[in-house]
C-alpha cells in the first residue's frame, strides 16, 4: 500500500491473484474429495443403519468445549437410559487429525475388549464425532485423509456432527450419517422419550380396547359354553328325553287312533259289501259240492278199472322185455368174477379169466380156456 501525495490517493500493489472462494485449502479440499470419492469411500452402499435404541454411545470430541456438554444434555433429555462415554481428542490445530484418529481407535479397542471379556452390553453401539462451528481452517482436521479413512474403517455406525449447518467436511461424506450440528447428531442416535411415551400411550389404548373386546368375546363364549353344559347336564337331558318321549307317545297314540278308526270304517264297509257276495258264493259252492258227491263214485270206479287194465298191459310188456324173459329164451348173462362187469366182447375175457354165468334157472362159474383169437368158431 502506498499513498499518492499530490492527489491523496491510496495505491494497492498486487503481487498474486487467486479466484474468490477457491483458496489453497479449498483447492486441496476438492482434490482430496475427488480422489477419495474415486476410491468409493463415500458410496452410499457402504453406509450402515443406526441402532434404534443404543444402550451405550461413544462421543469423540474435545472434553473442554461446549459440544460435549450439549451432546450429553440432548442425550439425557431425549433418552436418559443411554450410557454416554467420552473418547477425548483435539478438534483443532496441527495435532488434531492424529488425535481424532486415536479417539476413534480407542472406541474400537474398547468395544473389542468388551467382546473378549464377555461384556458385549458395555460396548458402544454407535459413535458420534462432534465439533462446533468455525472457519475452513478451524475445521480442517476433519478434512484430513487419515481422519476420513479412520471414519470409513470405524467398527460401528458413526454420525458426524461437525460445524454448523452450512459447514461441510470430508468426514461428513465418509460418515454413515451426517448431522448439521453436534446437537442434531445427538438427536439422530436416540429416540425421543416423549415420542415413545406418546406411542406407548397409543399402544396402551389400543391394547386396552383389544383386551376389552377379547374379554367381551370370551364372556360370550363362556355364556354359550355354560348354556351348552346346562343342556348336557343329565337332568336337562332327561327332561328333554322325557319331553321328546311324551311328544312321540302323543303322536303315536293319535296315529294309532286314526289307524284303528280307518280300519274299523274299512271293515264295516267291507262287511256290508261282502255279506251278500259271500252268501251267494257259499250257496253256489254247496251246489257244486253236491253234484261232485254224486258223480265222484262213478268216476272213481271207471278210473280204477281203466288203471288196472293199463297196469296189466304194462306188466305183460315189461315181462317180455325184462332180463328174465330173455334168459328163459336160452340166453345167458356173463360177468367177470374179478370186477362183476358184463362181458360183451371175447377180448374182455382173456384166457384163464374167471367168469360167473347167469342162466334162466340159476348161475354157474366158468374159466376161459383159450384167448378169443385162438377159439374155434
Amino acid at each position: 500500500i502506498d499513498v499518492y501525495d499530490p492527489g491523496g490517493i491510496y495505491q494497492l500493489y498486487v503481487t498474486a491473484l487467486q479466484p474468490a472462494g477457491f483458496g489453497d485449502l479449498a483447492l486441496r479440499f476438492e482434490a482430496l474429495k475427488a480422489r477419495l470419492a474415486a476410491e468409493g469411500l463415500f458410496e452410499s452402499a457402504r453406509k450402515r443403519p443406526l441402532p434404534t435404541r443404543p444402550a451405550v454411545i461413544a462421543v469423540v470430541t474435545s472434553p473442554t468445549g461446549a459440544v460435549w456438554h450439549d451432546v450429553r444434555t440432548v442425550l439425557a433429555r431425549r433418552w436418559p437410559l443411554t450410557r454416554v462415554v467420552l473418547s477425548p481428542c483435539l478438534v483443532q490445530g496441527d495435532g488434531a487429525p492424529a488425535s481424532v484418529v486415536r479417539g476413534l481407535g480407542r472406541v474400537d479397542r474398547w468395544a473389542e475388549r468388551c467382546r473378549i471379556e464377555g461384556r458385549p452390553g458395555d460396548a458402544p453401539q454407535v459413535t458420534i464425532l462432534a465439533r462446533g462451528g468455525g472457519s475452513l481452517e478451524d475445521l480442517w482436521a476433519f478434512n484430513d485423509e487419515a481422519v476420513v479413512r479412520a471414519v470409513v474403517g470405524h467398527g460401528r455406525p458413526l454420525v458426524c456432527g461437525v460445524g454448523h449447518e452450512t459447514d461441510v467436511t470430508l468426514a461428513d461424506f465418509a460418515a454413515d450419517v451426517r448431522a448439521p450440528t453436534p446437537s442434531a447428531a445427538a438427536e439422530l442416535v436416540v429416540p425421543d422419550r416423549a415420542d415413545l411415551a406418546f406411542a406407548l400411550e397409543g399402544s396402551a389404548r389400543r391394547l386396552h380396547g383389544l383386551t376389552v373386546a377379547r374379554l367381551a368375546a370370551a364372556g360370550r363364549e363362556v355364556a354359550n359354553e355354560r348354556r351348552a353344559i346346562d343342556r348336557l347336564h343329565p337332568a336337562a337331558q332327561l327332561a328333554q328325553a322325557r319331553e321328546r318321549a311324551g311328544g312321540l307317545l302323543d303322536r303315536a297314540s293319535a296315529a294309532i287312533g286314526r289307524r284303528l278308526a280307518a280300519d274299523r270304517s274299512a271293515h264295516l264297509g267291507a262287511t256290508s259289501r261282502l255279506g251278500p257276495i259271500i252268501a251267494d258264493r257259499l250257496r253256489r259252492d254247496r251246489e257244486r259240492l253236491d253234484r261232485a258227491a254224486r258223480v265222484l263214485p262213478m268216476l272213481s270206479t271207471a278210473r280204477v278199472a281203466a288203471a288196472a287194465g293199463a297196469l296189466a298191459t304194462a306188466s305183460a310188456a315189461l315181462g317180455a322185455l325184462g332180463p328174465q324173459a330173455t334168459l328163459d329164451r336160452g340166453y345167458a348173462i356173463v360177468r367177470r368174477a374179478s370186477d362183476g362187469r358184463i362181458v360183451r366182447d371175447p377180448a374182455e375175457a382173456p384166457a384163464l379169466s374167471r367168469l360167473r354165468v347167469r342162466v334162466a334157472r340159476g348161475g354157474l362159474s366158468a374159466t376161459v380156456d383159450v384167448d378169443a383169437g385162438t377159439a374155434p368158431d
